[in-house]
């Protein structure tokens, strides 16, 4: 798992060779507000993939912002088998670093929220480091991200995600 997470983090530092001084973020050119959908793996400590639903909205003209997710398994729970659970978190993105041309940036995020089964509900949190590389002057991003999730039914686990984004606004 170390050499998949050092590898991607390899992979996309080459996209973004050339970045503003640091801590320099161009927040007109971020879209005002976005919707993302993607692939999730290793979701609470089972070995399946999921899918997540994601939605932002830049707060004022800074690089913050609100930040919703919404994941489910992909998978059917196995007939008498304990169902798989979903959640809803919300909290606080930010745009931390962006490449010179606004093709690569640097996406941090924290959220709360719960996670249920059809028996039970419990509290969770996540953080997430993600890079979204723009395709050309589109308003379209791929998105590789790392989220650190801690739901109380199942402890810290470390899930690789895969995004794609769609940005309204922004330049």
């Amino acid at each position: 798992m170390k050499l998949i997470a050092i590898a991607f983090f390899v992979v996309c530092g080459c996209f973004g060779q050339t970045t503003l001084p640091p801590g320099t973020v161009e927040a007109s050119s971020l879209p005002s507000y976005f919707a993302s959908a993607g692939g999730e793996y290793n979701r609470y400590a089972t070995d399946h993939g999921g899918i997540d639903i994601s939605f932002g909205i830049r707060i004022g003209t800074t690089g913050v912002f609100s930040y919703t997710t919404i994941d489910t398994a992909l998978v059917k729970t196995p007939s008498g088998g304990t169902p798989l659970p979903s959640s809803v978190r919300t909290g606080a993105a930010s745009v931390v670093a962006q490449s010179s041309n606004g093709a690569v940036s640097l996406f941090i995020c924290g959220q709360a929220g719960v996670s249920a089964t059809a028996g039970s509900t419990s509290a969770t949190l996540s953080g997430c480091l993600g890079i979204p590389i723009r395709f050309g002057k589109t308003h379209l991003y791929a998105m590789p991200m790392l989220r650190i999730a801690n739901a109380t039914s199942a402890g810290v686990q470390v899930v690789p995600e895969v995004q794609l984004l769609y940005g309204f606004g922004g330049k």
